[in-house]
């Protein structure tokens, strides 16, 4: 005789020591996306599902019937839950302060910027993101972001629910565009300082590096061939060093100094870059 075993939500409640609690990420998702992820992490227990698009929060209740055929099959089922306003809106309020982030559109860094170039990152990826990361940090929207998603993770905390920051920035990436025009994508993380206990973010840069004409950055001496770059209060310095480090030999031509204009050409069956200076 086959036997069903159904856990309900009754008896989940009377349960409420084994039951756990579970939390995930979805992406405009509908009602019926919500719960089959909410079923994808548990036989047991309650979940939260977090819509980033939608700036929405659901919670379900699983439960699992055990059904005695051979092999055994379980059927999982949810059904709704109410969820805590104060989460509503500090989620809601999270979700319009990173979309006021990400309106910002291409964030460009000042004229006077210390890092002159996509360049720059490319050579010395350390320095350059903790550069931006300090400007970054500076920027309105920036602080209200972080504020809103200090106060988002104090609710989490307090409602012990397994979500972490980094979780919740998922998908974020900001183009961040150089004093010489050239551009790179950054992903945003989170940080969190020891001393203070405050938030932070971190850029780390996820590709996308295009030159001022919108071609791609060359990472390879072959893709120098053909190039020309100009020189934009410095930013000339790192191009010449980014093609060193490629193994590409540079010449001078045309005078002395650093020079306004690095064009790259074949020669011999070798890619060179000529560095050619213009008198003032």
């Amino acid at each position: 005789m086959y036997r069903t075993i159904l856990i309900v939500a009754a008896l989940l409640a009377c349960q409420g020591a084994r039951a756990a609690t579970y939390a995930t990420l979805c992406h405009d998702c509908s009602p019926q996306q919500r719960s089959n992820a909410a079923m994808s992490l548990t036989d047991e227990g309650t979940v939260y599902v977090f819509d980033d698009v939608r700036g929405e929060v659901a919670r379900f209740g699983v439960g699992s019937e055990t059904v005695d055929t051979v092999p055994p099959s379980v059927v999982r089922h949810t059904w709704w839950m109410s969820v805590p306003q104060d989460l509503r809106s500090a989620f809601s309020d999270y979700v319009d302060s990173r979309e006021d982030l990400q309106d910002m559109g291409p964030l460009v860094l000042p004229t006077n910027f210390e890092v002159r170039s996509i360049a720059g990152v490319l050579l010395d990826p350390n320095h350059a993101t903790t550069a931006i990361e300090t400007w970054f940090s500076e920027q309105d929207e920036v602080e209200v972001f972080i504020n809103q998603l200090t106060a988002l993770m104090s609710k989490l905390v307090t409602l012990q629910i397994p979500m972490t920051a980094n979780a919740l920035v998922d998908r974020v990436v900001l183009t961040i565009e150089f004093p010489d025009g050239s551009s790179m994508d950054f992903t945003m993380e989170t940080s969190m300082n020891t001393r203070n206990s405050k938030l932070g973010v971190e850029l780390v840069p996820s590709g996308n590096a295009r030159t001022a004409d919108g071609r791609a950055a060359p990472n390879h001496a072959i893709s120098y061939r053909g190039r020309t770059f100009f020189d934009h209060d410095g930013s000339l310095l790192e191009w010449i060093a980014l093609a060193r480090d490629a193994g590409i030999p540079i010449v001078r031509a045309g005078g002395s100094g650093s020079g306004t204009i690095m064009r790259c050409v074949v020669q011999d069956n070798h890619v060179i870059c000529r560095v050619i200076h213009k008198p003032r």
